[in-house]
């Protein structure tokens, strides 16, 4: 199953006025924006969120430069992650917030993390390759805190750049040329496993406005599924 049809993943763009100035087409899906929303404060948006104190937070977010993070439910009834986080500028000003919305299917959530069970995730880049959104599956996958991944490189990340060389080849690519990235593998080792192969796929998504992000997922079958297609 691709990554992109089981994870959901959303993106609003916010100004320091808390106004909207980009989404994603998931945003428009999740949050019902249409392209006039563009220039609105985002708590005029009647999504359904039910978060009494969002914008004091999201102000907080942009002052303070603390992310956070709460479980809301959308009119549709489906259930997500919302996050929030600064949005910092190549100067490193932080100009707004970039507010992520992640729905996981139930199956995911309930679902125990254990050695050889199929691990999916997501993370959303900027063309610098800085990290602006991940999914909650890749915080507990490698045993790492928001605090320690938003807005950092990705090639500090030892887990996930260290020793992968067709990874930092695809990655250079996707920053350098317009070319399609064919999907890859490559191996991780994650903490307390073995190495293990993950189908990866970078994208490129276009905000509203031409900010450019890229999205790379990456999919562990699960041990039995491996098994399986090393005797088949």
């Amino acid at each position: 199953m691709n990554l992109l049809a089981s994870i959901d993943v959303a993106v609003v763009m916010l100004g320091s006025d808390l106004s909207i100035r980009r989404f994603t087409p998931e945003a428009q899906k999740v949050l019902g924006l249409i392209p006039g929303d563009v220039g609105r404060p985002f708590e005029n948006i009647n999504a359904g969120l039910n978060i009494p104190d969002l914008h004091d937070l999201i102000v907080s977010v942009i002052s303070d430069f603390i992310p956070f993070e709460r479980e809301v439910r959308v009119r549709t009834g489906k259930s997500y992650i919302l996050r929030a986080t600064p949005y910092r500028t190549s100067e490193n000003k932080v100009e707004g917030a970039v507010i992520s919305f992640i729905g996981i299917p139930q199956t995911m959530r309930e679902a125990k993390h254990s050695e050889g069970a199929p691990v999916e995730f997501m993370l959303v880049l900027d063309p610098n390759l800085h990290i602006k959104a991940a999914t909650p599956s890749f915080y507990r996958a490698f045993r790492l805190g928001p605090e320690a991944v938003h807005n950092r490189p990705l090639h500090r990340l030892n887990h996930v750049i260290s020793d992968n060389p067709q990874l930092q080849q695809a990655l250079h690519r996707a920053q350098h040329s317009s070319e399609m990235i064919a999907p890859f593998t490559v191996e991780l080792r994650m903490d307390g496993e073995a190495r293990r192969t993950f189908e990866c796929r970078l994208e490129r998504i276009t905000l509203d406005g031409g900010a450019k992000l890229m999205t790379l997922s990456m999919r562990a079958p699960s041990a039995e599924k491996r098994i399986a297609q090393t005797t088949s």
